[in-house]
C-alpha cells in the first residue's frame, strides 16, 4: 500500500527489496496486498519481491475483495485473478473489504460471505474476515449473523481509542466478545500519530518515538497482527526494535500519551466536548460530534487523511443524518455549552465531504 518511490513516480524496487529482507528477519512475516493498491501493482511487487524470492512457507499473505460487486459472478472471477497476480495457490488471510453498513448489506445480497465459506472449504484460503469501518453496533451485527468470520481488521490507534466518532475501545471489545482475531490498521493513523512535532509536546521527541508509542499502545492490547504502512527502510528499522520483545506501557508512557492528547485536543478548531446535547435538540438527529471529529481531524493531521476522512463521511453516515440534512433551525447552537455555531459548521462539512 505504502512503497518507496523514485523522484519519478516509479516505484524503488531495490529499496523494496531491502525492506522486505529485513523485515523478514525474526519472526516478521505477513504482507498485505489488493488489487488497487501501489496504483495497481501492489500484487505484483508481492509476486517479484516476494513470492518467488521466498518459499511459500515462509510468509503469510493477505488480499482482499474490492468493497464494489456489481454481480455475484464477479467474486469468482476477482479471487481467481488475484491467485494468478500473485502468483500463489492460497491466501493465508482473505478479506472483504472495507465493510460498512452500506458493503455489508451489498455483500448479503451478492452471496460474499458465502463465498468467503466456500474458498475455505476449498482450500484456498487458510482464514476468512473482513476490514471494517463503521459503527460497533454494525460490527455486531455482522459478527452476529456470521460466526464464520475468523479475524476482523479494525482502526484501532490510542487517538481513536475513546473518540466518539471511531470508537476503537469498544470496536475492539465487541471483536473480542466473539472470540475472534483481531487484525490492527492504522496504529500510527496514517503517519499523523508520527508527525506530532509541530504541536509542542513537552520533552525530547522526535518522529521515530512518537511512532513507537503509537505502535506499543496497540502492541499492549491483545491483538494478533499490527500493519504498521511502512514505506522506508528505517521505518522497517525501526518497528522491529520497537516490536521485536513483548511490550508492556510504563507511567511515563501514559502520561506522554495524555500530554499528546491534551495537546492534540487543543488544537482542534471545533471545541466539541461530545455532550450530545444538540444531537438531542436536533429535529434531524444528525451525529454532530461524530462530524466534527471528521473535520478536527482533517485539521490535526494537516490534511494529509482528507481522503481517508471523505471515505469515513460516506461510510458511517450511510442511511443515517448527514450535514446536508440540517435545516439550519438553530435548536442545537441554542444547546450547545460551548457556544459552537453549529449551523455553519453542518454547512461546511456539507461543502467538505458531500460537495453541496
Amino acid at each position: 500500500m505504502r512503497m518507496p518511490q523514485l523522484e519519478n513516480g516509479k516505484y524503488d524496487v531495490d529499496e523494496c527489496v531491502r525492506m522486505i529482507d529485513e523485515y523478514m528477519k525474526g519472526d516478521f512475516c505477513y504482507f498485505d496486498t489488493h488489487p488497487h493498491y501501489c496504483q495497481g501493482l501492489s500484487q505484483s511487487i508481492v509476486r517479484e519481491l516476494v513470492v518467488k524470492r521466498y518459499p511459500r512457507e515462509k510468509f503469510l499473505l493477505a488480499d482482499k475483495m474490492p468493497w464494489s460487486i456489481n454481480h455475484p459472478s464477479e467474486y469468482e472471477k476477482i479471487f481467481a485473478s488475484e491467485l494468478k497476480d500473485c502468483a500463489v495457490e492460497y491466501f493465508d488471510y482473505y478479506l472483504l473489504h472495507a465493510l460498512s453498513e452500506e458493503y455489508y448489506q451489498m455483500h448479503e445480497r451478492m452471496g460474499g460471505f458465502e463465498f468467503l465459506k466456500q474458498l475455505k472449504a476449498k482450500g484456498y484460503v487458510r482464514r476468512i474476515g473482513f476490514s471494517f469501518h463503521d459503527k460497533p453496533e454494525v460490527l455486531e451485527k455482522i459478527l452476529s449473523a456470521h460466526p464464520e468470520i475468523e479475524f476482523v481488521q479494525l482502526q484501532i490507534n490510542y487517538f481513536d481509542w475513546d473518540d466518539p466518532f471511531f470508537q476503537s475501545r469498544k470496536l475492539y471489545e465487541t471483536a473480542k466478545k466473539f472470540g475472534k482475531q483481531i487484525l490492527v490498521m492504522e496504529p500510527i493513523k496514517g503517519g499523523s500519530l508520527a508527525n506530532l512535532e509541530d504541536f509542542k509536546i513537552p520533552g525530547k521527541l522526535d518522529r521515530k518515538t512518537f511512532a513507537a508509542l503509537a505502535l506499543k499502545f496497540v502492541a499492549s492490547l491483545d491483538v494478533d497482527i499490527i500493519l504498521s504502512g511502512m514505506s522506508a527502510l528505517d521505518h522497517v528499522v525501526a518497528n522491529r526494535q520497537t516490536l521485536s520483545a513483548p511490550v508492556t506501557i510504563s507511567d511515563d508512557d501514559r502520561k506522554i500519551y495524555r500530554q499528546i492528547l491534551d495537546a492534540l485536543k487543543k488544537s482542534r478548531r471545533i471545541p466539541c466536548t461530545a455532550c450530545r446535547y444538540c444531537v438531542a435538540e436536533c429535529p434531524k438527529k444528525i451525529p454532530i460530534p461524530e462530524i466534527f471529529t471528521l473535520i478536527n481531524s482533517v485539521n490535526v493531521s494537516k490534511g494529509n487523511n482528507f481522503g481517508i476522512a471523505k471515505n469515513n463521511y460516506r461510510r458511517y453516515f450511510f442511511g443515517r443524518g448527514k450535514a446536508s440534512d440540517c435545516i439550519n433551525c438553530g435548536a442545537c447552537a441554542r444547546r450547545c455549552p460551548q457556544k459552537i455555531k453549529i449551523p455553519e459548521h453542518m454547512r461546511e462539512a456539507s461543502k467538505i465531504f458531500e460537495g453541496k
